[in-house]
């Protein structure tokens, strides 16, 4: 039988302190218990952890383009555009294009969102989907964790009139 070269290793807690900080925080016992593996091992940690609006984050506007995105997708919003999310097929791609689906109808948005079949489709935007959300009337395409590679597509999107922002966090291809 093929026995695997890795093993599970499971961490250690102490469940007085698990069951303490559960009560104290109104957490589940489960909850804590990977807080702890995570390292975070304090109230105050855990604490900090769940309450953002304290945090310091990055200002997204030193991302290069970030004010014309705001600009296109308030005017998309405001003229009742239909705004397609195109995601990928993995984990990342599902939560973000969620996120963003869910963002955007908080804000009034016509959006809907299109998950490519990884078997028939392949990875990444393809002409065939732009080709459809052209004939669907979406004016507005936001690829979610793909698309950096996209410039056939990008073109395509150029071509039929509809405008593309593509965030991914993959590095594009050398040139």
């Amino acid at each position: 039988m093929l026995q695997p070269k890795t093993r599970w290793k499971e961490k250690e807690y102490n469940d007085e302190r698990v069951s303490e900080l559960a009560s104290k925080l109104q957490l589940s016992p489960l909850v804590v218990s990977l807080f702890l593996g995570r390292g975070l091992d304090t109230e105050d940690k855990i604490l900090d952890f769940l309450n953002t609006e304290n945090q310091e984050f990055h200002d997204p506007f030193l991302l290069e383009g970030m004010d014309r995105t705001v600009e296109r997708v308030n005017k998309a919003i405001q003229n009742g555009e239909q705004i397609l999310i195109f995601g990928d097929y993995d984990a990342d791609g599902v939560s973000s294009t969620t996120v963003l689906y869910l963002a955007l109808q908080e804000l009034g948005a016509e959006v809907e969102f299109y998950i490519p079949n990884r078997f028939t489709e392949g990875y990444g935007p393809n002409e065939e989907a732009f080709r459809w959300a052209h004939s669907a009337g979406f004016s507005l395409i936001i690829t979610v964790d793909t698309g950096i590679a996209a410039v056939h597509e990008a073109n395509v999107a150029k071509e039929l009139g509809i405008d593309l922002i593509i965030t991914d966090h993959h590095e594009p291809p050398p040139e």
